[in-house]
């Protein structure tokens, strides 16, 4: 689609102070229902005042979150205790303060739709939060989580991605399951009725605001079914049903369009996305701030500008054949200029050649570590069953092919326990587990009746176990961030440890090595 005209960007004139620039106002109910409701009405109208959204200054370390904030926190508080930088304050006030004025509606008690829609109509936030990967997105989105459970509302917000790995860093679910969104040719009169009829999954009545990460996967017809949806549910007959939406983005990625063919989404969602008027760039990166020359190369490269001087950083830290066979064993490795990491080394080479050998050096290495008479196991990938009947010489034909050719799926994996892998597909990004999760291998659990053959490959003179049959589920261990819920046990497992995850679905495949 055509480049968005700005038509307000949230500022400041004065630096230390956030300003009302909504000057609807909601009326204020003198006798609300009792409990919680009643404690947040008492308390919103002075945390609207604009003297508690002063920004501090104050900055804490990258990534560090406040262990409790006290109750009905001020924003200035939050955004002071999570260390937010003057950008990412801005972005932070503007959504907590939407927040405040719909809890301040809620309370009021007027439940005629006339009037709940004019007033929601005048204070609904529709945001767009770009930034560049380490400008801290993900981090005014945890500030506003911890927000709302200030104020014992933590299901008013609902976070979504368009990814299962960006879901996952978000604490959050795709957008596609939180909505219940399928995949068939779609039907805004079908999106609408399946709303009204069954209703949209992630919804509760609590929902006073929808944040969509990485919109930039989001084409104009999802965000179209996605306005359906809530307009049925909410029965508002306001953009996405008056519910405020913020959509984060890496902002040299925006693409709402995709080159669609022109059909019935195209004058609508370009219409939902012009309705997006107040826009927040975070430019201060926060990932590099202790590497600013690495972070700067690495933002110009992302734009599409290649510096000479980014080969000269790249080749400068290429490890040592030592230490690269040391990596591979430890979990801490360090250099002469950096401190010890607890990431592991990461091989980068577009020769599938290099990248088998890479892979065949690191398998014999760690198969050193087994106890004595125990092996790898090799599990070779059937491809849904399409060797089946093959003769033996077009099997090893087939095997013998790079990957490439065989649609990114390498023709065998070898497994040893302790070696990290990485999840392929969304198992239950809910709980921390998608596409692109790392773990390690904790164990293979085979059936009874499987029988295996030691042979030697021929090439790495490693020697393998090979079994006749697929693995009925492997375990592995992944390290979740601590706000994530531990995943329910079915019984069958209950001795293993916490962080272990049996994974049902198997797909041998070269790039999860």
């Amino acid at each position: 689609m055509s480049k968005k005209r700005v038509e307000r960007v949230v500022t400041f004139e004065n630096q230390s102070r956030v300003e009302e620039s909504s000057e609807a106002s909601v009326a204020w109910c003198t006798d609300p229902p009792g409990g919680i409701p009643t404690l947040v009405q008492v308390n919103v109208p002075g945390a609207l005042d604009p003297s508690t959204m002063l920004y501090t200054g104050n900055l804490v370390e990258r990534g560090k979150v406040p262990q409790a904030l006290p109750d009905y926190a001020h924003i200035g508080v939050v955004s002071s205790a999570f260390g937010l930088r003057m950008r990412q304050h801005l972005s932070f006030t503007c959504i907590a303060r939407a927040l405040l004025q719909r809890w301040q509606l809620e309370d009021n008690g007027d439940h005629d739709p006339r009037s709940v829609a004019t007033a929601s109509s005048a204070i609904q936030l529709r945001m767009v939060l770009h930034g560049e990967g380490g400008t801290g997105k993900s981090h005014v989105i945890a500030a506003v989580h911890a927000f709302c459970n200030s104020w014992k509302r933590p299901f008013s917000i609902a976070k979504t991605a368009m990814t299962g790995k960006a879901a996952v860093s978000i604490n959050g679910v795709t957008l596609h399951s939180w909505i219940g969104m399928h995949n068939l040719t779609p039907s805004t009169v079908h999106e609408a009725k399946e709303a009204d009829e069954k209703g949209v999954p992630g919804y509760t009545e609590d929902l006073k605001l929808l944040l969509v990460d990485e919109m930039s996967m989001m084409n104009k017809q999802q965000l179209v079914r996605l306005d359906e949806a809530l307009r049925a549910r909410t029965k508002l007959d306001l953009p996405f049903g008056g519910i405020n939406v913020v959509l984060a983005v890496v902002y040299t990625t925006v693409c709402v369009s995709r080159g669609l063919k022109f059909d019935l989404y195209e004058d609508t969602g370009f219409h939902l996305w012009r309705s997006f008027k107040d826009v927040v760039v975070l430019n201060e990166n926060v990932r590099f701030s202790q590497d600013p020359e690495w972070g700067r190369y690495v933002s110009l490269a992302r734009k599409g500008e290649w510096r000479q001087e980014l080969v000269y950083i790249l080749n400068s830290r290429i490890l040592s054949d030592g230490l690269v066979l040391k990596s591979m064993v430890s979990p801490n490795v360090s250099t002469p200029s950096a401190p010890p990491s607890q990431r592991c080394t990461t091989y980068t080479t577009p020769d599938n050649w290099t990248r088998q050998a890479i892979i065949n050096a690191y398998t014999v290495a760690l198969s050193t570590k087994l106890p004595r008479n125990h092996y790898p196991i090799r599990v070779v990938a059937n491809f849904n069953g399409r060797l089946n009947g093959l003769s033996s010489k077009d099997i090893s034909d087939i095997m013998s092919l790079p990957d490439t050719k065989l649609g990114n799926m390498a023709p065998f994996i070898d497994l040893i326990p302790g070696m990290p892998v990485v999840f392929t597909q969304n198992v239950n990004p809910q709980h921390g587990i998608a596409n692109g999760t790392f773990g390690t291998l904790h164990s293979v659990q085979f059936n009874q009746t499987t029988k295996f053959k030691l042979v030697e490959d021929a090439g790495s003179k490693l020697k393998v176990l090979i079994p006749n049959s697929p693995p009925a589920v492997v375990f592995v261990r992944v390290t979740r961030p601590k706000n994530f819920d531990v995943l329910p046990r079915d019984g069958l497992h209950d001795s293993l440890p916490a962080d272990v995850y049996p994974v049902f679905m198997f797909k041998p495949q070269g790039s999860t090595e």
